[in-house]
């Protein structure tokens, strides 16, 4: 059977002729610039099936994976999410040091604007400025001032007791001795437990123990506030307990053991 084929020119036909007869022939759409090609009708079964197969290979290599698509969309989400999620609030206080909590600061939480006496002054300053590596120095210090305090508590101690048994007691002392009798026992066992904290450098314990040590004399100072206006010597004590106490917790908080 021959086949005539025409190369190198815009358009081709390659037909088959059987005893001199030119069969039909299917019409493809030109394309731009070229005329009509034609192929017979059984040419055309075997071009079909070449070109639906070279359509369905190329699809498949160009077309992104349904993995791919998921794994796009999902990056597109994350993406847009991340852009308007909320940034996280930096800590204003920093880091913080000695490993002691911030509910553990010194002195009584909400505690009301009180106008007491100017702290006492110290005798001795020679202990500071403290190294903040120096545990010994540490221990000597909080424990000096655990023993001030000790002692300023029994005074207002004695004290209180005495006003309480005076035949005609000031005022105020009838109300808020129970209280203040309870509260200073508190705030003097809480000077020993501290000072054993500072043996054992215990010093997360030692810091809590202060801050119940302010407590309990600013509970006693409060009753007299609220019943009388105030009491002079319990204004004092509690401003010589604030002073001496919160000096060992500005200490004990500044403490930073040695790498």
């Amino acid at each position: 059977m021959p086949l005539s084929i025409f190369d190198n020119v815009s358009y081709i036909y390659a037909l088959p002729f059987h005893n001199g007869i030119k069969p039909s022939c299917t019409f493809l759409p030109p394309l731009p610039s070229l005329p009509i090609v034609c192929f017979p009708l059984e040419a055309m079964v075997f071009a079909r099936q070449t070109f639906a197969f070279i359509f369905v290979f190329v699809h498949i290599i160009s077309a992104p994976s349904s993995a791919t698509k998921i794994r796009l969309a999902f990056s597109s989400v994350v993406k847009a999410r991340s852009g308007n999620s909320p940034k996280p609030t930096p800590d204003p206080g920093g880091t913080q040091k000695a490993g002691i909590p911030p509910s553990l600061a010194a002195g009584p939480s909400n505690r009301k604007n009180k106008e007491l006496p100017p702290s006492p002054a110290k005798e001795d300053n020679k202990r500071f400025p403290l190294k903040n590596d120096d545990a010994e120095a540490v221990v000597s210090m909080v424990t000096t001032n655990m023993a001030d305090i000790e002692t300023k508590v029994n005074e207002f101690k004695t004290s209180l007791k005495k006003r309480h048994e005076h035949p005609e007691p000031n005022s105020g002392i009838k109300e808020c001795f129970p209280e203040c009798d309870q509260a200073i026992v508190a705030a003097l066992d809480g000077t020993k437990n501290t000072v054993d904290s500072m043996i054992s450098q215990n010093f997360v314990e030692a810091n809590s123990e202060i801050s119940e040590i302010l407590r309990n004399v600013d509970a006693c100072e409060d009753c007299f506030e609220e019943e009388v206006g105030g009491d002079a010597e319990a204004k004092e004590l509690l401003a010589w307990v604030e002073n001496y106490g919160g000096e060992a917790i500005s200490t004990l908080q500044s403490y930073q053991s040695p790498t």
